[in-house]
């Protein structure tokens, strides 16, 4: 066997399907493997070496005008390489190849083609498009922000619940930083810029969440609590970050505006010297606000309830306050005053309580509010007293006294002077 008989057996033992083509797209030579490639797909014996035939026209056939111009670039020596994937299905099976031209040596105008079935690969990348693109429908109806982002902060995706948040399409946010894009400036954005080089740097240790504010094209702040993890490469290597994020502002605005009512309600108690308690059947739990755990002396290692609320009332008011819960146990409103148990007995307060019932269940809810009257009660007990001591005084000196009202017309005279004047 001769050197050039070795070489063409060397060819055929090879399995990709290799042609040799002119500039004009005539084919000069083929392996064994083209050969056995064509009689597999039906080629006549007589054709199956392909010699001779016009590749290009196969080409142009096909709608691949720009595949020729490629390889005669190639064969000319315009271009180095050429790579196209192609597709050539069977009546029974799927089927990509791999199109590598080069030229043949130095000799101008001939080009090699090695066509590489690349049917696995392909078939696998589709399978993993379809996981991913499954993976993203699922993303998609996640109420949650999810955004990765390369080792530069340049995002990298974002699912449509973001899009939605940040008001900007993914066009608009993939390939743009994250910080400059997303994060408002100044402090916050240094701040989370340094939680992004520990989690690139691969030293984040944390297990809550991060809390940081994005904004949104509008302007408009939202506060996020984000949840990260690192995405590393095949050796290791950390190649970005993956991130998901809750939306929290709703959250955060109602907290705030609950911290501003209580200390608000607090001032009003304070003020008005008066607090409040309620309880429901859901939570099953009294409660009372500070100033009422105040009124009644109970401290909040003592639980608040009718029990311990009755051993606070003075002893000879519990009756008539079991009384006004009982009536109310059906439903409705009362409003009583009372005695507390206290050192000086001087303690004075009036519930105002209601109550909601149910036919069938009871008791669903009850709210009140305890009112310090002592200031009150005692002026009103001693404004009475000192009428009654008036009276008395009267009565004994025999002074009486009389009134006359001048809106009504009307003359009021005191017992004492109706019995000096024989009045009846």
């Amino acid at each position: 066997m001769n050197i050039s008989e070795h070489f063409n057996s060397l060819l055929d033992a090879i399995p990709e399907t290799i042609v040799v083509v002119s500039e004009s797209g005539v084919i000069l030579w083929v392996n064994q493997s083209w050969r056995d490639f064509a009689i597999g797909n039906g080629a006549a014996r007589s054709t199956v070496t392909g010699v001779g035939l016009d590749y290009f026209g196969v080409c142009r056939a096909a709608g691949l005008e720009t595949l020729c111009e490629g390889i005669r670039s190639v064969a000319l020596g315009v271009r180095k390489e050429l790579e196209f994937e192609y597709a050539c299905h069977s009546p029974s099976a799927q089927r990509w190849f791999t199109l590598k031209v080069r030229q043949l040596g130095s000799l101008a105008g001939v080009a090699v083609l090695t066509h590489s079935n690349c049917t696995d690969r392909k078939l696998a990348e589709g399978e993993q498009a379809a996981r991913c693109e499954e993976m993203k429908r699922v993303l998609d109806t996640v109420e949650a922000i999810i955004v990765s982002l390369d080792r530069d902060a340049v995002v990298t995706s974002i699912n449509a619940y973001g899009e939605r948040l940040l008001g900007r399409p993914a066009a608009e946010i993939v390939g743009s930083n994250w910080f400059e894009r997303c994060i408002p400036p100044l402090s916050q954005r240094e701040r989370v810029r340094s939680v992004f080089q520990t989690l690139i740097d691969d030293q984040w240790s944390r297990q809550e969440p991060f809390v940081n504010d994005v904004l949104t094209a509008a302007g408009e702040r939202r506060t996020i609590s984000w949840r990260n993890a690192v995405l590393k490469d095949a050796e290791g290597l950390v190649v970005g970050i993956l991130s998901a994020g809750l939306d929290l502002t709703e959250e955060v605005q109602l907290s705030r505006q609950l911290a501003l009512s209580h200390d608000a309600m607090m001032r009003a108690e304070a003020i008005g010297h008066f607090g409040s308690w309620w309880w429901d059947r859901e939570e099953g739990a009294w409660r009372a606000s500070e100033q009422a755990r105040c009124l009644f002396g109970l401290d909040a290692a003592v639980c608040f309830n009718p029990a311990s609320i009755l051993r606070r009332i003075h002893r000879d008011d519990r009756r008539m306050v079991l009384g006004n819960w009982r009536a109310m146990l059906s439903g409705g409103a009362r409003e009583y005053e009372y005695r507390l148990v206290a050192a000086d007995g001087g303690v004075w307060l009036r519930d105002r309580v209601w109550i909601r019932a149910e036919a069938d269940t009871g008791v669903t809810h009850c709210y009140g509010t305890s009112q310090d009257i002592t200031s009150s009660k005692l002026t009103a007990l001693a404004l009475g007293e000192s009428e009654r001591l008036l009276v008395e005084a009267q009565e004994t000196a025999r002074i009486g006294t009389y009134v006359y009202d001048m809106v009504l017309d009307r003359w009021t005279s005191s017992r004492v002077l109706d019995q000096i004047m024989g009045i009846g």
